[in-house]
């Protein structure tokens, strides 16, 4: 065995381990990118079951507030509830959501590199 020969051995042994790390790399993408397109259809559909549901809740109490102080002042204080809800969601949106987020991204992109340093 001469150099040359090792030399293609190890050229072929480096080309086989670039394109297997490539393609370990291409699998770690799609895994990630499949667990978020999944996080983001659960969460649509949660924020969408939520939103039905609060105009449910606000549909009843426009029912249940007419008869006592008339139908305009029962959709004002369903409207006036709507925009406080809003208010306090739009108040609370970096605690309630952008921080939420920041952990699951984190838990879900850097899972990987930790799981692939202990082997």
């Amino acid at each position: 065995m001469g150099i040359g020969e090792n030399f293609e051995n190890l050229s072929k042994d480096v080309q086989e381990f670039v394109k297997r790390s490539i393609e370990s790399y291409r699998l770690q993408l799609v895994e990630s990118m499949s667990l978020l397109f999944g996080d983001m259809v659960c969460g649509f559909v949660v924020f969408m079951l939520l939103f039905i549901a609060l105009l449910f809740f606000l549909v009843a109490l426009v029912f249940v507030l007419a008869p006592f102080i008339g139908l305009p002042a029962s959709l004002f204080a369903a409207f006036f509830f709507l925009v406080s809800l809003a208010l306090l969601v739009y108040a609370m949106r970096v605690p309630l959501f952008v921080n939420g987020m920041v952990k699951r991204f984190m838990a879900m992109f850097y899972r990987r590199v930790e799981e692939d340093e202990d082997v």
